[in-house]
């Protein structure tokens, strides 16, 4: 099966977010942070925020945000899972406590 194109709508939104982190100009040219951002395997909102992490010097603070960001909640258990993950929870909290108390 063939891949679609995007909706029309989608693309307009999408440059539009583009522009409004001045990573296109208003001709669809990619800017110098947008250059920079498509070079970082990441989401352009994520890759603009670890560049100015450098450009300020807080690079460090800025990458656990965006992994914190870019990943998926660990909570999150799809729903044929949901038995094992109860039974791991349980197992989990009973630890700490007999840990405690021995």
């Amino acid at each position: 099966r063939a891949l679609q194109p995007p909706q029309s709508e989608a693309v307009r939104l999408a440059l539009q977010g583009l522009r409004d982190m001045c990573a296109v100009d208003l001709e669809g040219a990619l800017t110098p942070l947008g250059q920079h951002c498509a070079q970082l395997p990441v989401d352009a909102r994520i890759g603009k925020m670890i560049l100015y992490g450098c450009v300020f010097r807080c690079l460090d603070p800025v990458l656990t945000l965006a992994a914190a960001i870019s990943s998926s909640s660990p909570f999150v258990v799809p729903l044929h899972l949901r038995d094992h993950a109860d039974q791991a929870r349980r197992a989990l909290a009973q630890g700490p406590k007999q840990a405690i108390a021995g």
